[in-house]
């Protein structure tokens, strides 16, 4: 994901953002994938984090920060949505109307036709400003 996001969402391992975010015995949150190859594929004892020997291996799902982290994506998506500029359904017309205004002697005619597809509403008018 290219976007900055914020610091505690990130795996204390691999320093992504957290997709199945689990919290192991010494309170720490980690990446499932990420904690798992730590504790049994290099079969270490101790939190990466805290370097605390670990006694038990039980890892729980932090639902919250999951919670959280979607709700902030939900967040992030509908913002980038909002800043991006709405297309009207009459866009591709008005597209080539101002298309074939530069190659047209008949621009009167052009016009009268833009002039119309603008006057349809706000959106078609927003569409034509932001061209």
């Amino acid at each position: 994901m290219a976007m900055d996001f914020p610091v505690d969402f990130r795996c204390p391992i691999s320093m992504e953002l957290m997709q199945d975010p689990v919290t192991i015995s010494t309170g720490v949150t980690y990446e499932r994938k990420n904690i798992e190859k730590w504790l049994f594929s290099y079969n270490k004892k101790t939190c990466p984090t805290t370097m605390q020997r670990i006694n038990s291996f039980d890892i729980t799902p932090n639902h919250t920060l999951k919670r959280l982290i979607l709700a902030w994506q939900n967040e992030e998506a509908a913002r980038s949505c909002e800043s991006r500029p709405v297309r009207s359904l009459k866009h591709d017309e008005l597209v080539s109307l101002l298309a074939t205004m530069e190659s047209t002697p008949f621009k009167v005619n052009s016009l009268k036709k833009l002039r119309a597809i603008v006057g349809l509403g706000h959106e078609v008018k927003d569409d034509f400003m932001s061209l």
